[in-house]
């Protein structure tokens, strides 16, 4: 799996709300996602013993959190995204349009 994979897999899993289990060795790849360690909040769960990994199946039986969880802060202090990913998101739909553009 390539780096931007990993990457974006990481930053669409934290921007829907979804339960992130990590190891240390991991922060780096969370850092590169646009993750500051700031943000890690409780619904990103690192895994350094047998009890953190028995909190992760716990949290995880919620599948999300959202509003009316008292997990519900990340909701209200994710930051805006870098211009890098603007520009990202922008190069994306721009491709998308040009292959829908060849399609025809």
């Amino acid at each position: 799996m390539n780096e931007s994979t990993v990457r974006d897999f990481i930053a669409d899993a934290f921007a829907h709300l979804k339960f992130i289990a990590y190891v240390d060795a991991a922060l780096s790849a969370i850092e590169r996602a646009g993750i500051d360690e700031e943000d890690i909040d409780d619904g990103c769960v690192e895994l350094s013993t047998g009890k953190s990994a028995k909190r992760f199946v716990e949290a995880r039986r919620r599948l999300r959190f959202g509003s009316g969880s008292p997990l519900s802060n990340r909701c209200s202090t994710r930051r805006k995204p870098h211009a890098k990913e603007l520009r990202r998101q922008k190069h994306r739909k721009d491709a998308r349009q040009s292959a829908g553009n060849t399609a025809q």
